[in-house]
């Protein structure tokens, strides 16, 4: 804070303890690096989708059957938003 002269006259503003937020960061990393390995070695195309049909993992065999199309796997995205993006790009509009 400055008063009307532009002298500093202190600080002030809001702090919060993100030690469980970093924690949860962590274990997730962790968990993901876990998991890691052994979806690299699923030799079949794998995708898994969590309990809202949002894409959670999928490993690069899976990637690459989409070919061309494989920039619309996000995680997070839903099936249905991925199947419609697919459709949208398989019409040809003449």
């Amino acid at each position: 804070m400055y008063d009307e002269t532009g002298i500093s006259i202190g600080y002030r503003g809001t702090g919060s303890d993100a030690t469980a937020e970093a924690e949860a960061h962590r274990e997730a990393e962790i968990a993901r690096t876990r998991l890691s390995d052994p979806l690299r070695s699923i030799l079949d195309r794998f995708a898994l989708y969590d309990a809202d049909d949002r894409l959670a993992l999928y490993n690069e065999n899976y990637a690459r059957e989409l070919g061309a199309n494989r920039d619309i796997l996000k995680i997070g995205a839903t099936f249905d938003s991925r199947v419609r993006k697919h459709i949208r790009r398989s019409y040809v509009i003449l």
